[in-house]
Order: structure tokens, then C-alpha cells, then sequence
């Protein structure tokens, strides 16, 4: 089974869903045979590439009361054990980090870009760190077993920009246009930071549909 994840590193239902999807499939007993891989979406494209607070930034769009409703996610993921930092925040274009993300899959596969995608959402929510900074990210990417000079290259360069721009406009033509989307062998849908036993209800049935189908 292939598990698709629509998500942004600077949207916090994406980090809180991931979080409760991974939990599901830990308990999933099939787990080995599902394959998860990310897939870039910008909730605002428009994001500019020099960081700066948060919160400064998102008072200029809408205004204070944006801090206030962020205290309830803060409490929903602690409640997945996420720490989430919104004063220490860095808003920042994640377009780089997604082609970052897209070249680790390509050269790696998989696994490695979701250790790397784990990594950068704690960064981003967590550490306030400036994921659109090419040696914040070399770091992740390292640690999840990128070679660091290979990373780097990639960063300085514009190796990776045209295929992950296609790659958002191809979740905008899916008709993705909110995040998190989990898409099921390119079929099933699931919408949201949805509770963990949803994602387990939705890998055992898209499990019992291959299954069926005698895959």
C-alpha cells in the first residue's frame, strides 16, 4: 500500500496529523507492507524567503487575535506529545524545504524523506528555527542520512525547482486545497488531522480492498 501525505512544513494540523496517522500505523498490523512518502503543498506561496517571527508576521495579515486561536493547537498537540512554539516561530517561505524534501525522495526514497520531513516540522514548531536557511536545512537532512555536501549542492543550485513547482500545481489539479490530505494507493482520500483510529479504519480498509482485489 502507498500512503501519499499533502502537507505543508509551516501548517500545524499537518504535523499534528502526521503525528496521529503515524501512531495508527504503528498499530496497523500490515505496517510493513505501507510505503509513505510526502508530497509538497504551500498553504501561502506568497510567504517571503526572509524569515521572521511568526507572529509579526501573521499580525500584519490578520490581525492579533491570530495569537490567541493558536492557543487551542498549541493544547491539541500537546496532547500528541508535540511541543508546539509559536513565540519562537520563524515565518519563512517552505518552498525549499519541499524541494529539499522532493530530492531526498528521488535519491534516497521514502523513509529517508520521512525521517527528513519529521525533522523539519520539529524545527519549524518546536526549535524556531529558519527552515528556508540552506544550513538549517543541511542539518536535518544529515542527521536522516543525506549526505551533507550532496544537500547542499542541491540547495545552492536549482537542481529540484521545476519538478517540485510542477509537483504543487499537480495537488492543486488533484484537486487538493487543504492540508493535510493522506491519499491511499491514489484512490482514498482522508482529510484533516484526523484521530488516530480513523487512519487505522482507513489502512485496514484500503488493506481489505487489495486484498479483495487479489493484489
Amino acid at each position: 500500500m502507498k500512503v501519499e501525505i499533502y502537507s505543508d512544513v509551516a501548517c500545524p494540523w499537518c504535523y499534528i496529523g502526521t503525528a496521529r496517522f503515524e501512531r495508527a500505523l504503528a498499530a496497523f498490523e500490515g505496517r510493513d507492507d505501507v510505503e509513505v512518502s510526502f508530497r509538497p503543498f504551500q498553504l501561502n506561496p506568497d510567504t517571503p524567503t526572509e524569515a521572521q517571527p511568526l507572529y509579526d508576521y501573521y499580525d500584519q495579515l490578520f490581525g492579533p487575535e491570530f495569537r490567541s486561536r493558536h492557543a487551542d493547537v498549541v493544547a491539541v498537540a500537546a496532547k500528541e506529545g508535540l511541543e508546539f512554539r509559536f513565540d519562537h516561530a520563524l515565518a519563512v517561505n517552505t518552498f525549499t524545504a519541499h524541494r529539499l524534501l522532493w530530492l531526498t525522495d528521488r535519491e534516497y526514497g521514502p523513509a529517508v524523506q520521512r525521517a527528513v520531513k519529521a525533522a523539519l516540522l520539529r524545527a519549524y514548531f518546536t526549535d524556531g528555527r529558519d527552515v528556508g536557511d540552506t544550513e538549517t536545512l543541511v542539518g536535518p537532512a544529515t542527521e536522516a542520512g543525506v549526505d551533507p555536501d550532496l544537500a547542499r549542492k542541491w540547495l545552492t543550485g536549482d537542481e529540484g525547482i521545476e519538478e517540485t513547482a510542477e509537483a504543487i500545481q499537480y495537488a492543486r489539479r488533484l484537486g487538493i486545497q487543504a492540508v493535510p490530505t493522506f491519499v491511499f494507493d491514489g484512490k482514498y482520500a482522508v482529510q484533516g488531522a484526523q484521530e488516530t483510529d480513523v487512519f487505522l479504519s482507513a489502512l485496514a480498509e484500503v488493506a481489505g480492498h487489495e486484498t479483495a482485489a487479489g493484489r
